[in-house]
């Protein structure tokens, strides 16, 4: 299986159900498979326990992905689809930005601060020296935001629900997720990865560079 697995690593169950079906069944015919790390949360506003220091900042946020990274390869439930860190050609975060560039609250400082330095990560090393290529996918506020066009807040369990909702129908219509992330003119997007993260700095309002993904791979 070496060189057919790229993993993403997703904030939620929502950013899972949403997304990797219709991905994972457009990577077949190119035979490569996905794997999903879940963070269950935004590890980038985390406190460390009954402190309030972040147990993620800019000068860790690096090791503590790898650390993660790792940890997901022990688990058994991943060596039981025989995967291994080895088979890993490329790796996705996959991040809401919470418009976190123009707030000021701490939470939102320390994740800016954070994602600059994401934005620069153009490898990541998970074997000894070996650089594996990474890049962040983003949506601009959160993903219900991009994919509904809703800014108001959702529970978790309408999330999911809204999640399967939208995975159903871009399994069910081969043209809309395209539609949605590429061929929205509501929706800013970028030319490239490293225009978006540039960009979405100075972008508030509706935005993901998820059409960076689909150009990538050539997803239509």
């Amino acid at each position: 299986m070496k060189g057919k697995v790229i993993l993403f690593i997703v904030e939620g169950p929502s950013d899972h159900s949403a997304l990797i079906p219709y991905i994972q069944e457009k990577l077949k015919s190119l035979k490569i498979k996905v794997t999903v790390k879940e963070m269950h949360g935004d590890i980038l506003t985390e406190y460390i326990k009954n402190t309030r220091q972040y147990k993620i900042n800019p000068s860790n946020v690096k090791g503590e992905l790898k650390k993660s990274i790792s940890t997901y390869f022990n688990f058994a439930s991943v060596k039981a689809e025989g995967i291994k860190l080895s088979d890993i050609i490329k790796v996705y975060y996959v991040t809401d930005i919470d418009y976190c560039f123009f707030e000021k609250q701490s939470h939102h400082k320390n994740k800016s601060k954070c994602l600059e330095k994401i934005f620069n990560f153009n490898t990541i090393s998970l074997i000894g020296k070996d650089e594996i290529p990474f890049e962040t996918i983003f949506f601009s506020k959160n993903l219900e935001h991009v994919t509904y066009g809703e800014e108001k807040g959702f529970t978790d369990i309408e999330k999911e629900k809204m999640a399967i909702e939208f995975s159903e129908k871009a399994l069910f219509d081969d043209e809309f997720f395209i539609k949605v992330f590429k061929n929205d003119s509501t929706l800013k997007i970028w030319e490239t990865y490293r225009e978006s993260y540039e960009g979405i700095k100075n972008y508030k309002g509706r935005a993901c560079n998820m059409n960076n993904f689909l150009d990538e791979y050539k997803i239509k």
